[in-house]
């Protein structure tokens, strides 16, 4: 046997249940019970508490293993699930990265007039657009083309490339 079994009664009509854990009467219904638990949701979330807090390495072998044995299924869920949730994704995405809401985003793109920094050309439809911030302070400095931010890494991270670039250009006039 399993367990104690759940006691029933009936209280002006309505079909109470007893927890077998702290022995208290609730109404029989989904607010208090799970499915064919005898132990009430307050209780059993306390007892899976407790388990996962005594289970931790458990636990995170069962994970790993159930990650390594369903890679193409949870592939396809987060796939499904970034589908129907871009925005949310992207809104999470800007508050990790660069610690800013999707409103502050559109609000600077306003601000550029919807114009990368740089070279001025309009941000629109499908072209990639980059938030530039700084790599060593994280502070957002403004939203540019895709090619702009590209030459920008070069100029500020490979100064010594610009420089023989433009001794190639003079070279080879």
């Amino acid at each position: 046997m399993r367990g104690k079994k759940a006691l029933y009664r009936n209280v002006n009509e309505i079909t109470e249940k007893q927890c077998t854990k702290c022995g208290k009467w609730f109404p029989n219904t989904e607010e208090y019970f799970y499915k064919l638990k005898c132990v009430c949701k307050t209780c059993l979330t306390e007892q899976r508490k407790i388990y996962r807090d005594n289970n931790k390495e458990k636990i995170k072998e069962y994970e790993k293993m159930y990650t390594i044995k369903n890679k193409e299924r949870q592939r396809k869920k987060d796939k499904l699930y970034y589908e129907n949730n871009k925005e949310k994704e992207r809104e999470r995405k800007f508050r990790h990265k660069y610690n800013l809401s999707l409103d502050e985003y559109n609000e600077m793109l306003k601000n550029q007039n919807n114009k990368c920094l740089i070279c001025g050309n309009e941000l629109k439809g499908k072209q990639k657009i980059h938030i530039d911030h700084c790599h060593n302070t994280g502070k957002v400095r403004g939203i540019l083309c895709a090619r702009c931010n590209t030459r920008l890494e070069l100029v500020e991270n490979h100064p010594e490339i610009i420089e023989s670039m433009f001794e190639y250009l003079e070279l080879h006039k």
